[in-house]
């Protein structure tokens, strides 16, 4: 039997009524109590924010992609010479009361990225050199 994909915060799924959604967070994953089920919290792309047992994600949802891999140091791609930190503070997430959302990742150059979460293009407040 194939591996199925776990829901990881920023991957992409769709789910069976055609909506596309993005994994914010896993919730109670150090928890061993039955009680506080591990729980996926995901967000719609008009930003309302859902949460589901992960138990029954696959019953509704598809796996669509990853997201933007968060900067793990020692994991760099040959050639990747930067370390881009980006910070989304998209209106449309503000004025929600949405936290600001920041992550890092590795590229050949200083250049923008997408926002895991909001999609929107963001360009890097800060670029450090690995060389």
């Amino acid at each position: 039997m194939a591996d199925v994909q776990q829901p990881t915060e920023g991957s992409k799924w769709t789910h069976h009524n055609g909506n596309l959604y993005v994994v914010l967070l896993l919730a109670n994953q150090a928890s061993t109590k039955p009680e506080y089920p591990v729980t996926v919290v995901y967000q719609g792309n008009n930003g309302n924010i859902w949460s589901r047992l992960l138990s029954d994600w696959h019953r509704s949802f598809t796996f669509l992609a990853l997201g933007t891999p968060r900067y793990n140091p020692g994991e760099e791609q040959e050639g990747d010479r930067y370390l881009n930190h980006y910070r989304c503070t998209h209106e449309g997430r503000m004025a929600q009361g949405q936290p600001v959302r920041e992550w890092s990742s590795t590229w050949s150059c200083t250049c923008n990225d997408k926002c895991p979460v909001c999609n929107v293009e963001i360009e890097p407040y800060q670029s450090d050199d690995l060389e």
